[in-house]
């Protein structure tokens, strides 16, 4: 293999990662989101607790 084949493979090789990386990183975001999303909605939907 030649230099360049190699190195050419390692870059791809980096990039594939990080898109990896990055996809699971946008996925717990939306799980996160959809968490505080639902948390929001519930406490708009919730009674006030009376002050005791």
């Amino acid at each position: 293999m030649k230099r360049s084949e190699f190195l050419t493979d390692g870059v791809t090789s980096q990039f594939r990662s990080l898109d990896d990386q990055h996809r699971l990183l946008a996925e717990a975001y939306r799980n996160y989101f959809d968490e505080l999303y639902i948390l929001d909605e519930e406490l708009k939907n919730s009674k006030p607790i009376s002050n005791i």
